[in-house]
């Protein structure tokens, strides 16, 4: 009889044991599931990156990042987004962004400074996120320097790297200050 009671004590204490465990998991799962909501919500708030594209994964607060952005500062941005919602511990971001389309060069297709700044302003004056009207490019020898006033660290950020994605862009100097 005694060694049948101490046999279901073990019992009783390694269901205990193993309900509590098992409990852990389902209630880390379920965070995980809820940070996925989180920032698959903050990126379909956001007009500058994709949601639907963006393939969310997360496992112990740690946030797994698969697609493809349009380009490097969508990417990046995606990260940022993701890594801004309390309780993630980490991002890793496999995001893929294509390669740049090469043209063929000619006499008549050399991109020069003023349209450099040309484009940029439209890139600039086609974002949400962005204001052509806060923001001054000025472009020379395809070194580009930007100045103005930014509502964000983001939205610098952004500004920056649209500069930097246009063909034929040499250097940015980003001289933007956040309001």
């Amino acid at each position: 009889m005694t060694t049948s009671k101490y046999s279901i004590k073990v019992i009783v204490t390694t269901l205990i044991i193993l309900s509590i465990t098992g409990a852990g998991a389902c209630a880390s799962t379920e965070d995980d599931a809820i940070l996925a909501k989180k920032i698959r919500t903050e990126l379909l708030i956001h007009d500058n990156v994709s949601a639907v594209r963006t393939k969310i994964a997360v496992k112990d607060g740690v946030v797994t990042l698969h697609g493809e952005a349009d380009s490097q500062a969508q990417k990046d941005l995606t990260e940022a987004y993701a890594d801004g919602i309390k309780g993630v511990k980490d991002v890793d971001n496999y995001m893929t962004v294509p390669a740049p389309k090469k043209s063929d060069k000619t006499i008549y297709n050399i991109i020069d400074d003023l349209s450099i700044t040309s484009q940029i302003n439209t890139e600039l004056m086609y974002r949400k996120s962005t204001s052509v009207f806060r923001t001054k490019v000025k472009t020379k020898n395809g070194v580009v320097t930007l100045s103005g006033t930014v509502k964000n660290a983001a939205e610098k950020d952004l500004v920056a790297k649209y500069a930097s994605d246009i063909e034929g862009v040499k250097k940015v100097i980003n001289n933007l200050t956040i309001e």
